[in-house]
């Protein structure tokens, strides 16, 4: 990128702490993925705001990264600013009503309603992500989905901030319309339940205990790779079925616990996991019938 140098300054100087050529393997729960030009951390949510604007301003390229946790970077890297928004950490409770700013992580969420005895966020319990991703793409688990939750959702669109009730939020497997109009999301507003502290966190364990069972957390990835083709047709079943449980490219596997994810054996390139990916759809196409849509979002 161009003029790295002014706009590092300009970025400090709108409240972020800047890092150059940073690899984002260190940033993703892929471990994959060569270095951003620019890494970019602000300290609360106006600097957020304020980087975002910059940024479209003079048309400088840039993505958003929570944890990473459902992404795949490229090797080379990324042409580009990365944000983080791991400093938006703000949580506020109010009675059964709770508001998580979008770097809060899914699990930070689901305790600290464990501690007000608040009953919702058990199944998503073990979600490596944090609120903001989850949300944009309504991430879920155990049939559970976290657009279900929310109230009302604070985003960024077109240079300006604003709050989108639950009447004008429209979530469905996998997407939102918060993701497919490039809203920035800022916080997120949950309504839980007032439950008994010692049942939800029986459910928390419990769920937990069925992840560490049946994922593969003992290797890194972005949790599943495809989406479901259909909504009663499990994925990792048909990938399963099509004989690929243990399939290889390099250092790239599909879990030979979880079908449904590709996991790095330590040293998978980007390459590897596309090239196994783009195999697993073939054949996938070809013996079941199914087209794959790949739930990990890839960034180039």
């Amino acid at each position: 990128m161009e003029k790295v140098k002014e706009l590092t300054v300009d970025l400090i100087k709108l409240g972020c702490k800047v890092t150059s050529c940073e690899p984002m393997r260190y940033h993703t729960t892929f471990r994959i993925g060569g270095n951003a030009d620019l890494f970019v951390i602000p300290k609360d949510r106006f600097a957020f705001v304020k980087t975002v604007n910059f940024l479209e301003d003079v048309g400088i390229p840039y993505v958003i990264l929570g944890n990473g946790s459902n992404v795949l970077f490229d090797d080379e890297g990324y042409d580009g600013v990365v944000i983080s928004t791991q400093a938006l950490k703000g949580l506020r409770i109010e009675g059964n009503r709770v508001e998580a700013e979008a770097g809060v992580k899914i699990n930070e969420l689901a305790v600290t309603a464990l501690e007000n005895s608040l009953s919702g966020m058990e199944k998503l319990f073990g979600i490596p992500g944090t609120i903001g991703g989850a949300v944009n793409m309504n991430a879920g688990s155990f049939g559970l989905e976290i657009g279900e939750l929310v109230e009302s959702v604070t985003v960024l669109f077109e240079g300006r901030v604003f709050t989108i009730g639950r009447e004008n939020l429209e979530f469905s497997y996998r997407r939102s319309n918060i993701s497919e109009n490039r809203m920035k999301i800022i916080s997120v507003n949950f309504k839980l339940v007032e439950g008994d502290h010692l049942k939800i966190k029986y459910e928390m364990n419990r769920y937990m205990n069925l992840r560490v069972e049946n994922q593969p957390i003992d290797f890194p990835s972005a949790g599943s790779f495809f989406k479901r083709p259909k909504p009663d047709v499990p994925v990792g079943r048909i990938i399963d079925e099509a004989g690929l449980r243990g399939y290889r490219v390099g250092n790239a596997m599909v879990s030979k616990k979880h079908a449904a994810f590709i996991v790095n054996l330590g040293s998978a390139s980007s390459r590897d996991v596309l090239k196994l990916a783009e195999i697993v759809r073939e054949k996938v196409k070809f013996l079941k019938g199914f087209d794959l849509e790949m739930e990990v979002i890839y960034i180039g």
